[in-house]
């Protein structure tokens, strides 16, 4: 019983990484569609604009997409994967649009008033997976008091290895596409993050009962 239980929550766990992945695929892609357009119309109107230009306006509109997009995608795709634990869907995803829109509005000075270069592509980074972490954040908070701790602890240690893997690395790139392409990789490792601590967090609380 004990091993048909762990291979089920290894099922699940590989089910929720996908379904983190290809949220944060389909987010990539959308900001790279947008990308795609931009880079097309600069071209036709006589300018020229490459991956590694974009600042200001029309980074903040690749970022808030691929944020926008991804997150959304990813939490719904886990809603569907996950029906038990995240069954209020509804407040999960009205929570995070908000929480999307707000970072973005936060977001928004640094983008249009730093110059272009390398720090404002680590900003746009960080904006990535602050924007995506809290947005699990929702979906662990209303799974209930059962999974609502270890899911905190969870992405908390989730937001503190990103950040100092992020900065150790000195940012992904200093090309728009690179950065962007960090959100599947959040959301690869989001859950498995989580299994881990609910899993320990389980365990503690089993010691603690005896």
């Amino acid at each position: 019983m004990q091993k048909e239980s762990f291979a089920t929550s290894i099922v699940s766990l590989f089910m929720k990484i996908f379904a983190g992945i290809a949220g944060g695929l389909l987010g990539t892609s959308t900001a790279l569609l947008v990308m795609v357009g931009m880079i097309y119309s600069t071209q036709t109107s006589g300018n020229s604009l490459h991956s590694a230009e974009f600042s200001g306006v029309s980074l903040v509109v690749l970022i808030f997409v691929a944020a926008f997009v991804g997150n959304m995608s990813a939490l719904y795709f886990l809603t569907l994967v996950d029906k038990k634990k995240y069954r209020y869907k509804n407040y999960i995803l009205k929570g995070a649009f908000f929480l999307n829109i707000f970072l973005f509005l936060v977001a928004l000075p640094f983008y249009v008033f730093l110059p272009q270069g390398d720090f404002l592509l680590t900003i746009a980074g960080i904006h990535l997976f602050l924007s995506a972490t809290n947005s699990a954040l929702f979906a662990e908070i209303f799974s209930g008091v059962k999974y609502a701790v270890s899911g905190v602890i969870g992405i908390s240690i989730a937001q503190m290895i990103f950040l100092l893997s992020y900065i150790g690395i000195g940012a992904p790139s200093s090309n728009t596409i690179i950065t962007i392409l960090f959100l599947p990789f959040i959301w690869m490792l989001i859950p498995f993050f989580l299994f881990v601590v609910e899993k320990l967090y389980g365990i503690f609380q089993e010691k603690l009962a005896e």
